[in-house]
């Protein structure tokens, strides 16, 4: 320990005893001139703790201490077929890839996206469950693929009918 540092362990205690098992509100207070800043938030208790400034950010007794939970807008059927399809390394590329690995062409046509997402929004697993459905959809023509010299493209038309090889 450095001679200029403090030792921690008492208010890390002090904290420790006056948090444990229970649940707080953190509030933020919103400057008027500017309605998107924040201001520093503060935990309220008992006692009133402020444990974050603009400036210094979290006290280093709470870093890793304080469980967060934090609530998300449900993602829209639009949004999971967007995962899915859009970005760089989505799960459609990855499976691209690995059937152009075997010199075929996958094509899934759109309205399998859509059943996906509808199923993962159904169910309300969101983003979580997109690669597992989609796994579940082509794995078993991945083990068909490699056996069959003579497909070079296989389309999945739909969830619910048999993959076309030709």
């Amino acid at each position: 320990m450095n001679a200029g540092s403090l030792n921690s362990e008492p208010i890390t205690t002090l904290f420790t005893s006056e948090l444990s098992g229970t649940a707080y509100r953190i509030g933020v207070i919103i400057s008027s001139k500017m309605p998107r800043r924040l201001r520093a938030p503060v935990l309220y208790s008992n006692a009133i703790w402020a444990i974050c400034s603009n400036t210094f950010g979290l006290i280093p007794e709470f870093t890793g201490r304080l469980p967060i939970v934090a609530h998300f807008a449900d993602l829209s059927r639009k949004m999971l077929v967007r995962i899915m399809t859009e970005p760089k390394d989505s799960i459609y590329s990855q499976f691209r890839e690995i059937f152009r690995t075997e010199n075929v062409e996958l094509i899934v046509n759109p309205l399998v996206f859509d059943q996906i997402a509808e199923i993962a929004f159904e169910y309300k697993t969101g983003a979580r469950s997109l690669r597992g459905i989609f796994e579940e959809l082509v794995t078993p023509v991945l083990y068909v693929v490699p056996d069959r010299s003579d497909i070079s493209k296989v389309v999945i038309a739909s969830m619910f009918t048999e993959p076309t090889f030709t």
